[in-house]
């Protein structure tokens, strides 16, 4: 009796990993270049994603699943875009990017002079030691853009996005958590967000508890620091893929107490609310806070 028992638990086991097994599945994300493991490339469907290589490369597909014909689109900030049928993918198992070509650099190169950087992020008011401010998490349905002055009134090259956290590093093994950034012009009429410098959206994402994120621009194309200044775009994913991927919380980034001259400013708008248009956010009116992003630019003796 006892050794039926033992084989009904042992088949139950066997059948339960097997069926696992089946709805799970794994490919790679190469580099064409060594064949090295990609990580962090996200994976979209119909501009919605679905999934992200991890830190050995592989995408786990596992409720999830695309259909045949469906067309994935992988995304990643140093590799040049592709798209693929599911079912080739199915085929080949494994996924290879090229890397894009590093372009500021080529431009430095081609005029023989070296490079200055410096970094631009909101001139902090004397009371913000005061304010004892975790990160703000960052909310569903709503892009942020952060107006980035150019006080020179000089043209410069964008070398680096920065997004700070105030949130203290934690030990383990923190998410990655995705979400999407670009550059925008600034309306000199109007002085709001105007148009998107890259295409497409810049495919990025950090740690929980990561207090920088540097988003190196130097495989994009190249990009100016106007005279008039410029706008750091953030947004989200949907919150139906950060639900079923088991976030328990959205990506979060610092705020400073901005000073009152600063003419670093904050907009925000919520597409899911049918509002067409860009309005500041009353706090940053108000000369209260601003979310703690910035850029780092190079300027070329």
């Amino acid at each position: 009796m006892f050794k039926i028992l033992k084989i009904k638990v042992i088949l139950f086991f066997a059948f339960t990993l097997n069926c696992f097994c089946q709805s799970k599945v794994v490919y790679k994300v190469l580099s064409a270049k060594d064949s090295t493991s990609i990580e962090y490339a996200h994976i979209l469907l119909n501009e919605k994603i679905l999934a992200y290589s991890n830190q050995k490369g592989e995408i786990i597909f596992d409720e999830n699943i695309p259909e045949d014909n469906d067309v994935l689109k992988l995304s990643h900030l140093t590799y040049s875009q592709i798209t693929i049928r599911y079912e080739d993918l199915k085929r080949t198992k494994n996924i290879y990017l090229n890397e894009k070509i590093n372009s500021l650099d080529e431009v430095i190169l081609k005029t023989g002079k070296r490079k200055k950087t410096n970094r631009l992020l909101p001139e902090r008011s004397v009371l913000d030691p005061l304010y004892d401010r975790k990160d703000v998490t960052f909310p569903n349905s709503l892009e942020i853009a952060v107006y980035i002055p150019n006080y020179k009134k000089k043209e410069y090259f964008i070398n680096k996005i920065i997004l700070n956290s105030k949130n203290k590093a934690q030990k383990g093994d923190n998410k990655y958590i995705p979400f999407k950034v670009n550059l925008m012009t600034i309306d000199t009429t109007t002085h709001l967000p105007d148009k998107k410098i890259f295409k497409e959206d810049l495919s990025v994402g950090k740690l929980e508890n990561q207090k920088l994120v540097e988003i190196d621009l130097k495989n994009q194309e190249e990009v100016i620091f106007p005279k008039e200044g410029i706008c750091i775009f953030v947004s989200l994913y949907s919150e139906e893929f950060y639900l079923q991927s088991g976030f328990d919380k959205r990506p979060s980034f610092g705020v400073v107490q901005i000073k009152e001259r600063s003419q670093f400013r904050e907009y925000k708008k919520h597409y899911l609310a049918n509002e067409n248009s860009w309005i500041e956010a009353g706090y940053s009116q108000r000369r209260e806070q601003c979310f703690d992003f910035g850029i780092e630019i190079i300027s070329i003796d």
